[in-house]
């Protein structure tokens, strides 16, 4: 297996549709690149070493690499003050500095990141807090929702059953190997 974890806002640059008509979907590469995904799933099979199947697979993407679809500097803006400021402000504090309409500037970041700017915050702060679950050694629940930006535990405990099908709790009796993957117990 082999995969590509673009950066948020990363991906449109290789795909000709708004990525938030992707959203919750698998789709495969082939309705997108036709016969080119085939030949890549081949070359990448024909690859003797696994450094030779990375190459082959950057070396694809920078060949089908839009110039013209680069990320829109508002969305770049957005994105690297949502990834520095822990709580979600407010699509005003974003529109304020960039002279755009809120709803413009939402429709935007949903189309080339995928999902809406305050989901986005969303995920970065389950993200941040399933980091402090694996990190930390002596758990404080009441401790860690509001390190992570939650205004609550009961917040913090709703995001967790939307993002993962798990209580933190349940979660944590899991207690998966990677942050973002759990085993599935039949």
């Amino acid at each position: 297996m082999i995969g590509v974890h673009f950066k948020p806002g990363g991906a449109s640059a290789f795909f000709c549709m708004p990525l938030s008509e992707l959203r919750n979907s698998v789709v495969p590469l082939d309705v997108f690149w036709n016969d080119a995904a085939a030949s890549l799933r081949d070359q990448l099979l024909e690859a003797p070493t696994p450094t030779d199947k990375f190459r082959i697979l950057e070396d694809t993407l920078l060949a089908r690499l839009r110039a013209q679809q680069s990320t829109h500097a508002a969305v770049r803006y957005a994105l690297d003050y949502f990834i520095r400021q822990p709580q979600f402000g407010g699509v005003s504090a974003i529109t304020d500095k960039i002279s755009m309409s809120p709803r413009r500037f939402i429709e935007l970041f949903n189309n080339q990141v995928g999902m809406t700017p305050k989901v986005f915050c969303r995920v970065r702060r389950f993200q941040r807090a399933l980091y402090e679950v694996q990190r930390r050694r002596n758990l404080k629940w009441a401790e860690l929702a509001p390190d992570c930006g939650y205004y609550d535990q009961a917040h913090f405990i709703c995001d967790f059953k939307e993002f993962c099908g798990l209580t933190p709790v349940g979660y944590l009796n899991q207690a998966p190997e990677y942050p973002n993957f759990v085993p599935i117990l039949t």
